[in-house]
């Protein structure tokens, strides 16, 4: 774990932690799955993260009117089959938790 102080953002912070985690796993095979939110949404970040091929990286995509429509067109098949969703919902009634789907894109 590693603190910063709260004016950091993480987009600052964020590939040379992953840097970090790589250094300190080692030779492992395994792909890094890397779950960040908007505050590592940022086109550097993006850039310095692809040249690393051991990561895979999932953020949330911005929702503008050309994103919505690639996602309306990606088959269901791309999709997981098990429902994600994250504990603090999962004690709401079945037709109130939020419903995400996670598919790779490019």
């Amino acid at each position: 774990m590693r603190a910063y102080p709260g004016t950091n953002k993480l987009s600052r912070a964020l590939v040379e932690i992953v840097r970090e985690i790589l250094k300190h796993r080692g030779s492992s095979p395994d792909v890094l799955r890397l779950f960040f939110d908007k505050g590592g949404s940022c086109g550097h970040v993006f850039r310095d993260l692809l040249q690393l091929p051991a990561v895979r990286f999932y953020t949330f995509a911005k929702r503008t009117e050309e994103n919505v429509a690639e996602w309306e067109r990606l088959p269901a098949t791309n999709f997981e089959h098990k429902r994600f969703t994250f504990d603090k919902h999962a004690d709401l009634p079945a037709d109130q938790r939020p419903a995400y789907h996670l598919t790779d894109t490019e």
